[in-house]
């Protein structure tokens, strides 16, 4: 890899590299641990933190009630790096999401390098790290995600080299079914979507059925039936492992056309597209260069390319049908996506490209100006730090402009410097501005002082009473107890109540002291029964 770095990239384009390299550092790492817990970040962080309280690593619980939506691996994993962390934090909790995007990135460049060119490869790379839901959203956020889009976008590939290379059928067959029992431990049944869609992508491109009569396929399936079925068998020592399936099979038709009307599947079909084209902007640009008459005969040309289209739109055909997905549940395609539009856009005619290449021209052009804008807003409230920190990227986003004229075959590459710089200043400003206003400060400090002031005995959820996940994970990781959830109030030392949801308990009664949590600003209280 580095002899092809120095063979094919200029001085200009390898120093630009390095530069990226310097600057992701910054904008991926800056203010990472700021904000108080996120929504999901709240179940992941407390199921691995009632782990550890119990011993318990095969049957998850949250408050102390089975957990039943997710397999145990990505809470191994947090375990892991809170251990090595010394505990549960932000910080903690999100490194985990910015080593699983760096070697994500890394297994794209690797990839397409492999199958397409260098120069491709690692603007492909890098699109995928800029564009604008991963730069300025999930690399933030200590979701599964992030992992499990690495290891389903590795199958994926798995498939192409059965097809291309023969030879290597057992390691490749071998490897991708290792990787569908991991990528079932981590999220559930989706991995058996992507790996039946990598095999009907493979028998439509050969127009054959003979990848179903390969013994390695059926070999290797033993792989997760295994480890999958080795994990049930422990797990039923502990609870009925039955109770698991519906459940997962409910978390992987929860946002389908399963659970929806037709209008609502309608309305979703029109609008995917666009909203998609936002949130991984400004590299969704690119897909003008698909806007050409010969397009299939474009995608032809390339068995990868072809590859890489029929397996995005056979993977993609299942969210585009299906109301309210996220868009972190398709990030294993998206690097699908941007290999057959950063082609198409090397290989567009002269206007398209042009069109292309003035589009990505206005966004370097702009983002000294945000990064301008952001100081302006925001210069009271900066440290003094951050406001040289924040001049310096300035004054290198409008090096850059200087660069492009001198070297307009660098302009992705500055692009990508841009929009880092743009993170960097954003991870000083409006994260900063958003935790400072941002109500969850306030309910993590609340859980504190009721943990602080009730270090001993066990919370209880009273019924249908509803705490919010980061609020239990506060309490719980400060007092090292786990909370519960219970409708007898005779076998616990508090009860947590919430009058919006539930009864108060049959019993004489204190109230104690009340909290507030992020959910709706409720307030909870915390009471004792007397009898």
């Amino acid at each position: 890899m580095m002899d092809k770095l120095s063979n094919t990239l200029s001085t200009v384009e390898k120093g630009l590299l390095l530069s990226v390299l310097i600057v992701a550092i910054p904008a991926l790492f800056i203010n990472l641990g700021l904000r108080v817990f996120y929504e999901d970040e709240g179940i992941r962080g407390l199921v691995a933190l009632e782990m550890m309280l119990s011993g318990n690593y095969i049957t998850p619980t949250l408050n102390d009630t089975f957990y039943y939506s997710k397999p145990p691996l990505y809470n191994w994993i947090l375990v892991l790096f809170f251990k090595c962390f010394g505990g549960i934090s932000e910080w903690s909790l999100r490194i985990p999401t910015v080593i699983f995007l760096a070697i994500y990135t890394g297994l794209i460049l690797v990839v397409n390098q492999r199958f397409l060119d260098l120069k491709k490869a690692i603007i492909i790379a890098l699109a995928f790290l800029t564009c604008g839901r991963i730069l300025f959203w999930d690399s933030m956020l200590g979701y599964i995600d992030m992992s499990y889009s690495l290891v389903s976008y590795a199958m994926i590939m798995l498939f192409y080299i059965k097809w291309k290379y023969p030879k290597y059928d057992m390691q490749a067959y071998l490897t991708s079914a290792l990787l569908l029992a991991i990528g079932y431990m981590l999220k559930g049944f989706p991995s058996f979507l992507f790996y039946g869609f990598g095999l009907m992508a493979v028998m439509v491109l050969t127009r054959s059925l003979d990848v179903l009569k390969n013994k390695w396929l059926y070999i290797s399936l033993c792989i997760p039936v295994l480890v999958i079925g080795a994990y049930y068998w422990v797990y039923g020592s502990y609870n009925d492992a039955t109770k698991t399936l519906s459940p997962l099979l409910d978390q992987s038709t929860r946002r389908t056309i399963v659970r929806y009307d037709i209008v609502s599947m309608i309305k979703h079909i029109f609008s995917y597209p666009f909203e998609n084209l936002y949130h991984f902007f400004p590299w969704t640009i690119m897909v003008i260069g698909l806007l050409r008459l010969d397009v299939i005969r474009l995608i032809r040309s390339n068995d990868f390319i072809a590859f890489c289209t029929l397996s995005f739109m056979l993977n993609i055909s299942v969210y585009w049908v299906s109301p309210e997905v996220y868009p972190r549940y398709i990030l294993m395609l998206i690097p699908l996506l941007f290999t057959v539009i950063t082609f198409a856009y090397f290989h567009a005619p002269s206007f398209p490209r042009r069109v292309m290449d003035l589009l990505f021209k206005i966004l370097v052009l702009v983002a000294p100006m945000i990064i301008t804008a952001l100081l302006i807003k925001f210069w009271n409230a900066l440290d003094a730090g951050f406001v040289i920190a924040s001049v310096i990227c300035l004054v290198a986003s409008t090096v850059l402009l200087w660069v492009y004229f001198k070297k307009k075959n660098t302009l992705l590459l500055l692009l990508v410097i841009s929009l880092l710089l743009v993170r960097v200043v954003f991870n000083f400003t409006i994260i900063t501005d958003r935790h400072k206003r941002d109500f969850a400060v306030i309910a993590k400090s609340e859980a504190l002082r009721i943990a602080e002031s009730y270090p001993d005995g066990v919370f209880t959820l009273y019924e249908n009473s509803k705490l919010d996940y980061t609020s239990s994970l506060y309490m719980s990781n400060k007092r090292m107890i786990q909370n519960k959830r219970s409708d007898d109030w005779k076998k616990t030392d508090y009860l947590i109540v919430d009058t919006v949801r539930t009864d108060f308990p049959a019993c004489n009664y204190s109230i104690l002291d009340s909290f507030k949590i992020r959910e709706q600003k409720k307030t909870m209280l915390l009471i004792r029964c007397d009898e």
